[in-house]
């Protein structure tokens, strides 16, 4: 769902909201004022200024959070990382999922930045790189189609 469904021309949509979130999230969205500019929805990390994930911003948020002792689990991902890896797919599957998700691919933005010249955007309908690995139509059917 994109957040421009959220929003009527009187402002935010309520019954969708609360249709689509937990009662602890409706104040906080309700909180803040919609946009009246319809730009396009785009996924951001908000721990990078330039709002794009590195390894490296990960990492560092995980040592942060390691030090304040915020997470309470030690591995807070380890049951979900050990279900992929006994899932019956091949383990080039699980080893292309591991990589999407610890932004590992050579993706063309990853190429575009090692300085080959190349178009960061999706060469099927011309947009971002987060766009190419889960919201494009082409890559949606392999991820409905897949055991993860």
């Amino acid at each position: 769902m994109k957040v421009s469904a959220l929003i009527t021309p009187a402002g935010w949509n309520r019954n969708l909201i609360c249709s689509a979130f937990w009662s602890v999230d409706w104040d906080v969205i309700w909180s803040f004022p919609p946009s009246v500019r319809r730009r396009e929805d785009k996924l951001v990390w908000h721990y990078d200024r330039r709002g794009y994930y590195s390894v490296k911003s990960g990492y560092r948020i995980k040592m942060d959070c390691r030090r304040e002792s915020e997470c309470s689990e030690r591995r807070p991902n380890s049951k979900w990382w050990n279900s992929l890896w006994n899932t019956r797919v091949p383990n080039n599957i699980k080893t292309h999922v591991w990589r999407a998700c610890h932004d590992a691919l050579p993706a063309r933005s990853h190429l575009e930045h090692r300085g080959i010249s190349i178009s960061p955007l999706c060469p099927r309908c011309g947009v971002d790189t987060t766009h190419a690995l889960w919201s494009c139509l082409g890559v949606q059917m392999v991820w409905e189609e897949s055991a993860l």
